[in-house]
């Protein structure tokens, strides 16, 4: 397994420890954390559940999409997901939209919108998401 790491001379080296730091280094007891991580990632299955998920809700943006011109070009791995509006207004006035009916949405770029939920957002999540999202675009 890869983790992290750097390089730096030794009069580089801070005096005090912990003064490096980021997720997954500059501090012994990160490693444990990490493990532990990677364990539950194991136990739970969530990488299958991601998956499972993700294509759930991939076909059902791909459905929304071949009903609605406002959504175009769906794509991801996983429940990393995106899909496309036809300009950057639409976009901005969707997420508005989503955000009144309770769903945080974030755009990148200048027309998409993405998903990165948790781990634990399974399929039951996908479908209160998709009617939402749906609802929005048939009141459009």
């Amino acid at each position: 397994m890869q983790t992290g790491g750097y390089y730096a001379k030794p009069e580089m080296r801070p005096t005090e420890s912990y003064r490096i730091f980021n997720t997954w280094m500059g501090d012994p007891a990160k490693m444990l954390q990490l493990e532990a991580f990677l364990e539950v990632v194991e136990e739970d299955q969530l990488l299958q559940h991601v998956q499972t998920t993700g294509a759930y809700l991939q076909s059902g943006l791909e459905r929304l999409s071949s009903d609605h011109d406002e959504i175009t070009n769906v794509r991801g791995l996983g429940t990393y997901l995106a899909f496309d509006c036809h300009s950057s207004e639409a976009r901005d006035q969707l997420i508005s939209a989503l955000r009144l009916n309770g769903v945080e949405a974030g755009g990148s770029g200048e027309l998409a919108i993405r998903f990165r939920p948790a781990l634990v957002f399974g399929p039951k999540h996908a479908d209160e998401f998709l009617t939402i999202l749906e609802t929005i675009l048939r009141s459009n």
